[in-house]
């Protein structure tokens, strides 16, 4: 979910409130990177933090990114980590995915269908979804 979209957090949590949320870790590292927070090494030891599966892996994580530079938590503390990291994950969520690629994905996927009618752009995704499962059952058998 964006954090940029102006009122799109407060009108999910009108509309949804117990829908959780969380925010694509490779918008929020783009962020992270303009508060003047660069280099690979932070962006390795956020990641790490995001990708922990563990409150103690998560906490651990966190200490690298204070040794390598202390006024990062200041700004991660804006951010939940249960919006963001893994270890924070509610247990009744089905996904752990850090990412939104695969609605980038899916939208690219349909591009030339989008402007087309229900029905056309329905075929469309039959299709792409009869060649995807041919494509992994041809690995499959591999």
């Amino acid at each position: 979910m964006p954090d940029k979209q102006k009122g799109l957090i407060e009108a999910f949590n009108e509309v949804l409130p117990s829908a959780s949320r969380r925010f694509c870790l490779r918008h929020l590292h783009n962020n992270f990177t303009r508060a003047g927070f660069s280099g690979s090494l932070l962006k390795c030891a956020l990641w790490a933090a995001a990708s922990a599966t563990t409150v103690k892996f998560f906490n651990a994580r966190i200490n690298d990114i204070v040794k390598l530079d202390a006024e990062v938590i200041v700004w991660l503390k804006e951010k939940e980590p249960i919006e963001w990291s893994k270890s924070h994950f509610s247990p009744n969520t089905k996904c752990d995915i850090l990412l939104n690629n695969m609605c980038e994905s899916f939208n690219s996927m349909i591009l030339d269908a989008r402007d087309k009618l229900i029905i056309t752009l329905l075929e469309k995704l039959s299709y792409l979804l009869m060649a995807r499962l041919q494509a992994n059952m041809d690995k499959a058998d591999r």
